[in-house]
C-alpha cells in the first residue's frame, strides 16, 4: 500500500507544465498536460496589510445559551443573514445568536430520540440556516430546519462511518471514510469521498503504517506516530480543497475533477521527540462516549510511537464567502499562529499572524475567530472587523 503523501510528491514532480506566467502576487501560474492549473506561490511569507479589529466576544457566560466554553471551526457556523450558530457539546444543544450576540433560540438536548444528541461532534450550517449536527453515537446527522423545527435525521450506515467533520451540499456528502487501523491491522487509510445518491468517488487518499494495538498507561489504541501523514480538507459546495499537510500542496477538486494545485515550496522539517513534547505539553487527552476521558503523557507516546514523519505545514483549511482560501499553518502552542490567504484564483495574498482558522463570516468585512479568555481559558467566539490595506 503506497503512502499518499509520497505519491503526491512524485506526481507533482513528474507532471510537465505546459505554460507558465508570473502574476502580480509573484506566484508562478501554469497548466500541466492534463489541464490542471498549477499555482506556485512564494515560499517566503509576506505580511498581509490588513487591520483586524475586535468588535465583541460571545460565550463564557455564567448560564444560558451563551455559557458555552468551546469554539472552533467545527463547532461554529454562520448563515447569509449573519446569524451565529454554536454547537455546545457540554449542554447538548445548538445555540443561535444574531450578529449583536442576542439569543434567538436553542435546538436539541441530550438523549437518543429525534432532535436529541448522544455524542455530538461537529456542526454544519447552510447559507439559508439549515443545521446539521454530526452525532458519533447515532452515526447520523441530527437536522433542524432554518426555523428550528426538527427534520428527519440522516443516517451514514449506507455510506460508511465518517471520521471527523462532514460537509453536506444538498443530497451530496463530503467526508473522510477511514479503513484499517483495527487492533491487528498495520495501516491506517483515509479516503476523502464525495457521496451522492447517484455515485461515490474517492478524490484523495492517505495511507500510513501503524504499529498495531499499543497499550498506553490508560488506554489501548492502534494509532500512527504523532507526525504521520494526514488529510486536511474543506468544501464550499462547488469545490473541495484537500492536502496531506506536508508538502505544502493543496489540491482543488470540482466534483471528481482536479482543477487546481496550489503549492508553496517550503523546506520540510523532520519531526523529533522534542516536537512531540511541544505538541503535547500537557499530554494527549482521549475522550470516550459518555464523558469519560484519559490523558496520555508525552513521554509515553514517545516511548511507544516515537515521532515519525515531517512536521506538517498545514493544520486546517476554510473557504471565505468570496471563494478565497484561508489556510491555518501548523504551529505549536507557544508559537504565533499564522493564516495564509489566497484569492479565489489561487494567488497568494499574504500571511496574517495571531489568528486560528475562521469559524464563519458575516458579510465580507466581519470574520469570526476563536479567542481564548485569559481568566478562564474558555474558547469564545470573537467577532472581528477586517480593514483591507
Amino acid at each position: 500500500m503506497k503512502n499518499a503523501a509520497l505519491y503526491l510528491r512524485l506526481a507533482l514532480m513528474l507532471v510537465p507544465v505546459a505554460a507558465c506566467s508570473r502574476d502580480s502576487t509573484s506566484a508562478v501560474v501554469g497548466r500541466d498536460s492534463a489541464g490542471v492549473r498549477i499555482v506556485d506561490a512564494p515560499a517566503v511569507d509576506s505580511p498581509l496589510p490588513w487591520t483586524i479589529t475586535e468588535i465583541r466576544r460571545l460565550g463564557g457566560a455564567d448560564s444560558g445559551a451563551a455559557s458555552f466554553t468551546e469554539a472552533s471551526a467545527w463547532s461554529v457556523g454562520t448563515d447569509r443573514e449573519g446569524r451565529i450558530y454554536v454547537l455546545d457539546r457540554n449542554n447538548f444543544q445548538v445555540a443561535v445568536f444574531d450578529s449583536s450576540g442576542n439569543v434567538l433560540r436553542t435546538m436539541g438536548r441530550k438523549g437518543g430520540g429525534p432532535g436529541e444528541f448522544q455524542f455530538p461532534g461537529s456542526l454544519i450550517v447552510t447559507a439559508d440556516g439549515e443545521v446539521s449536527v454530526f452525532d458519533f453515537s447515532k452515526q447520523a446527522l441530527v437536522k433542524f430546519a432554518p426555523d428550528g423545527s426538527m427534520l428527519p435525521q440522516f443516517s451514514f450506515q449506507p455510506y460508511g462511518f465518517p471520521a471527523g467533520q462532514v460537509k453536506l451540499n444538498g443530497d451530496t456528502l463530503v467526508m473522510v471514510i477511514p479503513t484499517g487501523g483495527g487492533e491487528n491491522e498495520k495501516f491506517r487509510v483515509q479516503n476523502l469521498r464525495i457521496v451522492s445518491p447517484r455515485d461515490s468517488v474517492t478524490i484523495a487518499r492517505d495511507s500510513v503504517p501503524t504499529p498495531g494495538m499499543t497499550m498506553f498507561k490508560c488506554v489501548g489504541m492502534n494509532i500512527p506516530p504523532p507526525f504521520a501523514s494526514d488529510l486536511a480538507w474543506s468544501s464550499n459546495g462547488s469545490l473541495v480543497a484537500v492536502t496531506n499537510r506536508v508538502p505544502y500542496v493543496i489540491n482543488f477538486f470540482r466534483g471528481r475533477q482536479l482543477v487546481t494545485s496550489l503549492r508553496r515550496g517550503m523546506a520540510p522539517v523532520t519531526a523529533t521527540t522534542e516536537h512531540v513534547r511541544k505538541l503535547y505539553p500537557e499530554g494527549m487527552t482521549v475522550q470516550f462516549g459518555g464523558g469519560g476521558k484519559c490523558t496520555i503523557e508525552a513521554e509515553d507516546i514517545i516511548e511507544k510511537l516515537g515521532a515519525g514523519g515531517d512536521v506538517p505545514f498545514i493544520r486546517a483549511i476554510a473557504f471565505g464567502p468570496d471563494g478565497s482560501t484561508w489556510v491555518e499553518r501548523y504551529t505549536f502552542k507557544e508559537e504565533t499562529r499564522k493564516l495564509d490567504l489566497f484569492a479565489p484564483d489561487g494567488r497568494y495574498l499574504g500571511t496574517l499572524d495571531g489568528h486560528a482558522l475562521p469559524m464563519g463570516f458575516i458579510g465580507s468585512d466581519i470574520v469570526l475567530f476563536p479567542v481564548e479568555d485569559e481568566d478562564t481559558g474558555a474558547m469564545l467566539v470573537g467577532l472581528y472587523r477586517i480593514g483591507r490595506g
